[in-house]
């Protein structure tokens, strides 16, 4: 009898890296989950683990048990891992926010922080988001602790931070609203066009995160994508889902649009040649962040709350093994 292909192992026969975010609690207590994550992806995204308040509780120290544990459960299963994410305005340890440093403390604890956690991974994790969200969506600087006291020069101060502690490693822009109206992609762009010529940077990670509504904008995106990759960096999609509206059980038309959405994400994908990842963000249903940041929305991933694969896995596969969707 032959064997049915994961979707790693199709997207890998496309030379398509195909991940997902990783909940470091599920991974710990739910063996189904862990089985499907390393059946399924070949690279994972910690969801949590890596990012600066969790990592830090107390200045100078740092707790790496869940990323660790995320690092070793990649290298068992020769799963690559992106490092999500260095700097970033939200989930902040309450210590920097509450102590209002200086410009000169600031830049300090950024660079600090920066050597800190790629240089532990040096060599292990390949890519990481070094700096996310640091556009807002009209355009303009982020309101951020980052902006307001270190000014523009932090984003470049991270990039070559992290160049310093991996120059191997690639490093990568990450943000949202790129599907949306131009004004936050065109000022991303005009940043990153700036930053490339004063420090290390190899791509711009796209997240994705979409509402049904969302799925005529898609039919724009190759432009956009090609947009972001004609400065010569590469792009990935980094934070995939697209959430529905529900009650009890999400009705078969939503999870065939949500399908059809997906398909041609993942096809896009495989027509830029910059673009080699594409990431949801999460595995199952069950553990998705949708419902308790948008109350009423969920099932926004490939596999249900019971692991069932949702049309949208099955779209998926059909672009990578067919090119189109059935």
């Amino acid at each position: 009898m032959k064997t049915v292909e994961s979707l790693r192992e199709v997207a890998h026969s496309r030379g398509l890296v195909v991940g997902a975010c990783v909940n470091a609690d599920a991974l710990r207590i739910d063996p189904h989950y862990a089985a499907v994550l390393s059946r399924e992806f070949s690279s994972i995204t910690p969801e949590n683990a890596l990012k600066f308040g969790p990592l830090s509780p107390q200045p100078g120290k740092y707790n790496f048990s869940d990323a660790d544990a995320l690092m070793a459960f990649a290298e068992r299963h020769n799963m690559a891992v992106r490092g999500h994410v260095l700097i970033w305005h939200r989930q902040l340890p309450d210590w920097l926010t509450r102590s209002k440093p200086d410009k000169k403390e600031l830049t300090r604890v950024l660079i600090n922080h920066v050597r800190t956690v790629v240089g532990r991974y040096a060599g292990r994790i390949a890519t990481w988001d070094v700096v996310n969200e640091a556009v807002a969506p009209n355009g303009r600087p982020r309101n951020s602790i980052w902006w307001r006291v270190i000014g523009p020069d932090y984003v470049r101060i991270a990039f070559e931070a992290a160049h310093e502690a991996d120059p191997r490693a690639l490093l990568f822009y990450n943000d949202f609203g790129i599907e949306a109206p131009p004004a936050q992609l065109d000022a991303i762009l005009a940043l990153l066009a700036q930053l490339r010529t004063q420090a290390p940077i190899h791509g711009i990670g796209m997240q994705m995160h979409l509402r049904l509504a969302d799925g005529a904008r898609v039919k724009g995106l190759t432009r956009r994508v090609t947009q972001a990759a004609s400065l010569d960096l590469k792009v990935h999609i980094t934070e995939l889902d697209v959430r529905l509206p529900i009650k009890t059980q999400p009705s078969s038309s939503d999870l065939e649009e949500q399908a059809a959405i997906f398909g041609n994400i993942v096809k896009i994908g495989l027509a830029t040649p910059q673009c080699d990842n594409v990431t949801f963000w999460g595995v199952t249903d069950r553990y998705s962040w949708i419902p308790h940041v948008f109350p009423g929305k969920g099932a926004a991933l490939l596999f249900d709350a019971e692991y069932g694969m949702k049309p949208g896995y099955h779209a998926v596969k059909d672009v990578l093994q067919l090119g189109h969707l059935r």
